[in-house]
Formats: C-alpha cells, structure tokens, sequence
C-alpha cells in the first residue's frame, strides 16, 4: 500500500490539498467479539501506522489513518467513500494474473466495481503471482510472502 499511498500524498500535495485518509479494513474471523474487543486487540494499529508512514515521502500532506473492521473489503472501502465524501480513492494491486485473480480474489476489481466514485489503482511493483502459485496459495491458504520467497 505505501506506493498507492505515495501517488495518493503527490496527487494531493498538486491539487493544493492539505490531507489524505488512509483507510485500512481488517477482519478477524476467529476473534470473539465482546465489550472493549476493539480497543484491547486493536489498540497499537496508530503506532503501527505511524511507523508505516515514516520512510514515506508525503509531500507534507497528513496522512489521517481510519481503521474499520469489515468482512468483505470492497464493501467497506464503499461503505467509506460514500460516508466520507470521497473524491478519489486511491489503492494498490498486488499484480496477480487475470487468472490467479479469479483463483484468489482481487479487492481492486471488486472496489472498482463496488464504488460508485474513481478509483486509482497502482500496480505493485513486486513479482506477479501467476496461475501455478495462485493454486498453490489457494490450496495451502497461505499469503504470497509466504511461498517461494
């Protein structure tokens, strides 16, 4: 995400605007929800973030971090656009392969779909996952870091 992040903070910084929201959607499926969950689980999320934006050239544009749980990403990314007024929303893709994309999933073609305002997608700068190492992921239930790196 930070090279969306990046074109997100430059994008902003030409058009004169002063901030940015950086949403990140979580999802816990084997957390038990109860009173103050939250709070106790997901309490250094701003220090995490603090340190993600830290090496970032920001343009000096704030970075305002939002954190929202959600079990399907893309609906959440809407659900805040909408919300928020959101001119523009900005997002990496990880670069999987059309199909290794229908094998997986891919949040950037569901946002792209699900929201009603534009979408910024920048292309991660990594490997491509491709076809083989999508089934792979999809069998053993592993993230792309994970295998063969």
């Amino acid at each position: 995400a930070a090279a969306a992040l990046n074109v997100a903070a430059k994008l902003a910084s030409l058009l004169g605007l002063k901030e940015v929201t950086a949403l990140h959607v979580y999802f816990d499926e084997s957390r038990t929800t109860y009173e103050g969950a939250d709070e106790s689980l997901r309490g250094d999320e701003t220090a995490h973030f603090a340190a993600f934006v830290a090496p970032l050239d920001t343009q000096g544009v704030k970075i305002e971090p939002l954190f929202r749980e959600g079990v399907h990403p893309a609906h959440t990314i809407r659900q805040v656009a909408d919300e928020l007024s959101i001119d523009l929303t900005v997002m990496e893709t990880r670069g999987r392969t059309s199909s290794a994309a229908i094998l997986l999933g891919s949040v950037a073609q569901e946002t792209l779909a699900e929201t009603r305002g534009p979408v910024l997608v920048v292309k991660h700068s990594g490997t491509q996952i491709g076809v083989f190492r999508a089934m792979l992921l999809k069998l053993l239930h592993s993230e792309p870091g994970e295998l063969f790196d």
